[in-house]
């Protein structure tokens, strides 16, 4: 690598950044930091590393240090995962349908059990310490208990036959909840309380509220109790969600009379006080609403749900304390030339009914367009599916070509999908992108756990037109969130397949999806979030990611930042990588200099060349010890010599957003 110049003048860069920069209003506490663009999405839960727990429709831990969010998906026994904790070790504990999971960072998953076999472990994963201990609450025999898990000893009642839970467990064995009247657990003992604790911080300090509702308690074991007062409106409860070691108390208020239900965010600590709405605003970055606050770590990072004057969509958010600023580096834009062989849409509302879906093979994959509205009447008799069950070998009156291979047989499976190798034969309940696209080759019309609390409905065909060179799938009449559903599948000689929504329901549960989609099979990777109905026409085509620029470690002022250059057409190879003040979201065309296709990013305000011998490429830089520049953004971009890539033989990367922390 050749860095030449560049730390001089990446140095200019970031001091007129910096200077650039508005100054923060005196009263001014945090800077509001998106963790979601997606309307309805929620952070819910962090840790002391900034690793978030949230939902946009699925649940993601959002990983800080290179603003990337990873799909938890669910366990092979369940459909839904319910997050309650994570440790710092990024361990998340929760319920998965009827029994307790804790899922690790690697996306292995573990079933902690039961005490009572007898009985479901219906209940709640509260809490989980960096030891990997487990605290809850499960049904007992009588009554809940209070429950603890660890990897050596399993799962344990703390309350035997007496009504009990724990709702958060700290390194030293300090927990908060209740044992009948007894609210606080400690050193292996329960103690009274004369509040109702719902939160602790990492060395036990407890937060809570009075029995009378007029008040937020902290308490330390053995050492004091503060009373912080709340307005104490009419028919409303204040609930603390987190609480840290500096006393802030962050949650949330109710307000319930009859059918008239209201909420909203709060913060409280001994400097300020209760603060919440228009008074809680004033502490955030300036045109921000804050609506929901649910946690808070030890560094004062608060993690909730906001809005902005400029985007009124509710969206998750974090707060961070200014002075402290969370290195990050986020990507942006794509590098070129990019494509994928996969497609996939996970519905929590169905917007395909009455409509066809045209799969034409094109340059190796797929020209996906809006078909006619046909439906073939299936004449065959039924298949006579049982529940969640699977066909054996159908035999096509024709060899049916698809990207990535062919097959004269196939398998139908009532859950709504089709393997096009003929001997897979996994009946899989739980719809899942990332599942669709790392299995065998399939075609998903309709992906949905049909039978999840219904009997035994509907009938399942095969029907052949073989001088037509047509085969029809059709899962008719199954009973669904109810409804009825009605989907066919048409393979046709010609390579062309159609995917037919007769009829659906539009609505499911919230622990429901549905998967549309289509995988080759092979080594595919996840394509990026497709919405069929908006996005067509569209295309997939042999996966390629183009040139990509990734770093490897966060941005932290006084040590090495890196990053990793891959999609490189050869090796050795050899580039340009540029910073700039400015970011070109959008992406700028190349075509004018005969790279029709690349974007342009960043701004190329100070650039170098590098040269590598090795895929991925690795370039570095030591970013100097200055407190002056904690906060500063700054916009990277990567290019890759291709002589026969475009006219101009250049090949651009994705872009870097750096937030320079400490």
């Amino acid at each position: 690598m050749y860095r030449r110049a560049l730390l001089t003048v990446f140095l200019t860069t970031l001091t007129v950044v910096v200077a650039l920069a508005p100054s923060v209003p005196s009263q001014q506490l945090y800077e509001v930091v998106e963790i979601s663009d997606l309307s309805g999405s929620k952070a819910q839960l962090i840790n002391e590393l900034g690793d978030i727990v949230g939902t946009d429709g699925e649940l993601f831990v959002y990983d800080p240090r290179t603003s990337t969010k990873l799909r938890i998906g669910t366990p092979s026994w369940s459909n839904s995962f319910r997050a309650g904790a994570i440790n710092d070790r990024g361990q998340i504990v929760g319920e998965a349908g009827q029994e307790f999971a804790l899922w690790n960072r690697d996306g292995s998953w573990t079933q902690l059990g039961r005490v009572y076999t007898q009985l479901p472990p219906a209940g709640q994963a509260a809490g989980i310490n960096n030891l990997g201990r487990v605290v809850g609450l499960m049904v007992g025999p009588t009554s809940g208990e209070a429950f603890s898990w660890t990897a050596q000893g399993g799962i344990v009642s703390l309350t035997p036959g007496i009504d009990g839970r724990l709702g958060g467990i700290t390194d030293g064995g300090q927990g908060f909840g209740r044992r009948n009247n007894a609210w606080q657990y400690f050193d292996g003992a329960w103690y009274a309380l004369t509040f109702e604790p719902l939160a602790i911080g990492a060395k036990g300090l407890v937060a809570g509220r009075s029995l009378a509702n007029d008040a937020l308690i902290l308490y330390r074991h053995g050492v004091n109790t503060r009373s912080l007062r709340t307005p104490n409106a009419p028919n409303t409860g204040y609930f603390p969600y987190g609480v840290n070691e500096t006393g802030t108390i962050v949650g949330m208020w109710n307000y319930r009379l009859n059918s008239s239900f209201r909420q909203g965010a709060f913060l409280c600590n001994p400097s300020r006080g209760y603060l919440d709405g228009a008074a809680l605003d004033t502490l955030v970055t300036p045109g921000w609403h804050v609506e929901g606050l649910f946690d808070i770590n030890e560094k004062g990072q608060i993690v909730g749900v906001g809005y902005s004057n400029a985007n009124t969509l509710r969206r998750a958010i974090r707060l961070d304390p200014i002075g402290h600023v969370q290195a990050e580096a986020s990507l942006y834009g794509h590098g070129c030339y990019r494509s994928f062989a996969s497609f996939a849409e996970t519905f929590t509302s169905f917007d395909l009914q009455n409509k066809t879906l045209r799969m034409t093979p094109a340059a190796g994959g797929y020209d996906i367009s809006a078909g006619s509205n046909t439906w073939h009447t299936p004449t065959s008799n039924n298949l006579a599916l049982t529940i969640r069950s699977i066909t054996g070998p159908l035999s096509l009156p024709f060899t049916f070509r698809f990207p990535g291979g062919s097959t004269s047989v196939v398998r139908l499976c009532s859950q709504g999908y089709l393997w096009l190798d003929g001997t897979t034969a996994t009946i899989d309940r739980n719809p899942d992108a990332a599942k669709l696209v790392a299995g065998a080759a399939r075609l998903c019309p309709f992906w949905f756990d049909f039978y999840w609390g219904y009997p035994q409905d509907g009938t399942f065909h095969f029907d052949v037109d073989a001088p037509n060179g047509a085969a029809y799938f059709t899962w008719n009449n199954v009973l669904a969130e109810n409804t009825r559903v009605d989907v066919q599948c048409a393979l046709f000689a010609t390579g062309v397949v159609e995917f037919r929504y007769k009829r659906a329901f539009t609505s499911m549960a919230s622990w429901h999806r549905v998967v549309v989609g289509f995988r080759p099979g092979g080594g595919e990777l996840l394509p990026p979030p497709v919405d069929i109905s908006r996005d067509l026409p569209f295309q997939t085509r042999p996966t390629q990611l183009g040139l990509t620029c990734t770093p490897t470690v966060p941005p932290i002022v006084g040590a090495q930042y890196e990053v990793s250059v891959g999609g490189l057409p050869r090796v050795p190879s050899a580039g340009l990588m540029w910073l700039g003040a400015n970011a070109f979201r959008s992406g700028i065309d190349l075509a004018a200099i005969g790279a029709a296709g690349c974007g342009l990013f960043a701004s190329p305000d100070a650039f170098v060349t590098w040269q590598s011998n090795q895929r991925p490429a690795l370039w570095s830089i030591a970013l100097p010890a200055s407190q002056s520049l904690v906060g500063a953004r700054v916009y990277q971009q990567a290019a890759a010599f291709a002589p026969a890539a475009n006219v101009a033989g250049l090949i651009t990367s994705n872009a870097i957003e750096l937030r320079l922390g400490n």
